[in-house]
């Protein structure tokens, strides 16, 4: 079975920079070259994001820390204080959005959710390896039920293939999985499903 890995290393950020996925879809004005935030954006971009691509596969990995939703909340006015209240919960999860299909004729047959679930694995720092979690918080399933149609209507076809999945926030020692303000990194290996 070929299997394919993405790793997210992990670099010292601020909780504006986190924004950046959100921002970069949702600009609607141009960005000039002379614009410092271009390039911290596109810096960041490159931290949480990865392509998948290799011979006859594509997609996308998304790793969304939980201080992504905090300064999402606070661009759109909420207190800091707030912000950090309601998303709370998402501290509990390690979340990765991700799509990847075959290369067909002039389409990508994405991958399933089940295909995609069975065959993800997160591999922390220390190496131990991680299936997605089959029950998450109510408070989980909420962002998720909010994201994915946003996504869809982002990214059409794609977005409908995007699989929303939850891992453990920790290591059985307690440490911290992905964390957003220390340098590491982890990976996400996906299964070919052939």
């Amino acid at each position: 079975m070929n299997r394919f890995r993405v790793t997210l290393r992990l670099c010292v950020i601020s909780g504006l920079m986190l924004m950046a996925p959100a921002l970069q879809w949702a600009q609607t004005a141009a960005v000039t070259p002379d614009d410092s935030s271009h390039s911290k954006l596109d810096d960041i971009i490159k931290e949480t994001q990865k392509s998948v691509g290799r011979k006859g596969i594509t997609g996308l990995v998304w790793w969304i820390p939980p201080e992504f939703w905090e300064e999402s909340a606070t661009q759109n006015g909420t207190s800091l204080q707030k912000a950090q209240q309601t998303f709370a919960p998402m501290r509990q999860y390690t979340m990765v959005i991700a799509a990847v299909g075959k290369l067909g004729l002039g389409n990508i047959n994405w991958y399933s959710e089940n295909e995609l679930r069975s065959n993800t694995t997160l591999t922390d720092f220390e190496g131990t390896s991680y299936k997605p979690l089959t029950e998450i918080s109510p408070d989980a399933k909420g962002i998720a039920s909010i994201v994915k149609p946003v996504l869809t209507n982002i990214l059409g076809p794609m977005g409908q293939s995007l699989q929303i999945m939850f891992f453990p926030a920790k290591t059985a020692k307690g440490f911290l999985i992905a964390d957003p303000v220390r340098e590491g990194s982890f990976s996400i290996s996906i299964a070919d499903t052939t």
